[in-house]
């Protein structure tokens, strides 16, 4: 399953609890937490949330000038 899941990441694929945790982040404002999953995972500067917003949209949204900054 681990094998699958980094050949699925390499893909830029993203599971849901990593787009989930980008989007608390983003709704907390902690730019230091999403930061670091940004780095992890640059795909979520392009995924979108189950709704299908994209993350981007709710970072922007959000008011918060060092989130909207990270995308």
């Amino acid at each position: 399953a681990g094998w699958a899941i980094e050949h699925f990441r390499e893909r830029g694929g993203l599971l849901a609890i990593e787009i989930d945790d980008a989007r608390f982040a983003i709704e907390r404002g902690d730019a230091v937490w999403l930061r670091r999953l940004l780095k992890r995972f640059p795909a979520l500067k392009a995924a979108r949330d189950e709704d299908g917003t994209a993350l981007a949209d709710l970072a922007r949204a959000s008011g918060n000038q060092d989130v909207a900054a990270l995308f």
